[in-house]
């Protein structure tokens, strides 16, 4: 393959048919196009580079770029593939969809499907999150980029804000904290791809939830429908659910921005006897109570359905729904807190 030996060997009595001392063989077969047509270099370099076909399968067969280095941040697209029939080697026929002029067959195992490690932090900016009060790093590491972005390249105007904006997003911040200074530019337009930057964070205060709203399943239609609770008990038969709502906020709390349990709302709710409310039952004028036979007010009780408590809901939130289900109709005796089933 490397032209090295060469000279006349027999070959039969027939031009064009091979006989006696030479066989014709495929140095290749062709191999399954991968499904996934973007890749990336995963070591980009002079190891592994591109050849104008698969490497040693052809006479003159030679590499169509010596390293890759410079491509190293370029998505290729593939378009066919190959076995080598001696090694059983697979390679991926690519073009650079930087530049479509650099197209050749490269072994597959020096493709992947995402960018490498080192190029992407090239085309970020590197953000590491420090408490202002104790210096500790509380996040680090987290890259932000840009679709425009290039590896050394100035951010510019618009992705400098793009970038500030992020660098103060929730989806970036650590949680339980917010900016030091949330009107600070951490990078400018003539910051460049590929650099860090330290950005001063400040722990949340504690904070609880709140309570917006309660639905119930209508039995009648199958629709959730709200529930007016203003004049509702909590499961003591004595508090309203409106101060029980009010002490479950104050009394379960975290630092602001964590998010709360699923299993720690249940708990919470239940200290709060907010797992079973008593809502008052109407009489058609919707605003006289309607009583037992005995004068006692009739309500009907609503259990906290607690499979459909949020699990991702942070303290400092307003939004929290609560989604109980109806248990039938109970009387309350007069001059006490006993519910009694009607």
């Amino acid at each position: 393959m490397d032209g090295k030996y060469r000279g006349y060997i027999y070959g039969g009595k027939t031009a064009g048919t091979f006989a006696g001392g030479i066989t014709s063989a495929n140095t290749t077969t062709t191999a399954t196009t991968p499904s996934t047509k973007t890749y990336y270099l995963k070591n980009p370099g002079t190891a592994n580079t591109l050849w104008s076909a698969p490497k040693y399968t052809q006479y003159k067969a030679s590499k169509v770029i010596n390293s890759t280095s410079a491509l190293a941040s370029d998505s290729f697209t593939v378009d066919s593939a190959a076995t080598k029939t001696k090694e059983g080697s697979l390679y991926y026929h690519v073009t650079d969809n930087n530049n479509t002029k650099v197209t050749g067959w490269i072994y597959a195992g020096a493709l992947q499907t995402g960018e490498n490690s080192t190029i992407t932090s090239a085309k970020s900016i590197t953000v590491n999150y420090v408490d202002n009060t104790t210096g500790k790093t509380v996040k680090s590491g987290v890259l932000i980029t840009t679709s425009s972005a290039k590896p050394g390249a100035a951010l510019g105007t618009d992705d400098a804000a793009t970038v500030n904006k992020d660098i103060a997003a929730s989806t970036y911040l650590p949680a339980g904290y917010s900016l030091s200074n949330a009107s600070n530019s951490y990078v400018s337009d003539t910051t460049t791809w590929g650099s860090s930057v330290t950005v001063p964070v400040t722990a949340n205060a504690a904070a609880g939830i709140t309570v917006a709203s309660s639905y119930a399943l209508n039995a009648t239609s199958g629709a959730s429908e709200k529930l007016t609770t203003t004049d509702a008990l909590a499961a003591d038969g004595s508090t309203a659910v409106a101060t029980d709502q009010t002490n479950f906020t104050a009394d379960y709390q975290g630092v602001g921005g964590t998010t709360a349990s699923q299993s720690g709302l249940a708990t919470a709710l239940t200290s709060a006897k907010l797992n079973k409310i008593y809502v008052p039952v109407y009489e058609s004028d919707g605003t006289t109570q309607s009583t037992n036979a005995a004068g006692n007010k009739l309500y009907t009780k609503y259990t906290l359905n607690t499979d459909t408590l949020p699990t991702g809901i942070t303290f400092g939130s307003s939004s929290l729904v609560l989604n109980y289900n109806a248990a039938g109709n109970y009387a309350l005796t007069t001059g006490s807190g006993t519910m009694t089933a009607e």
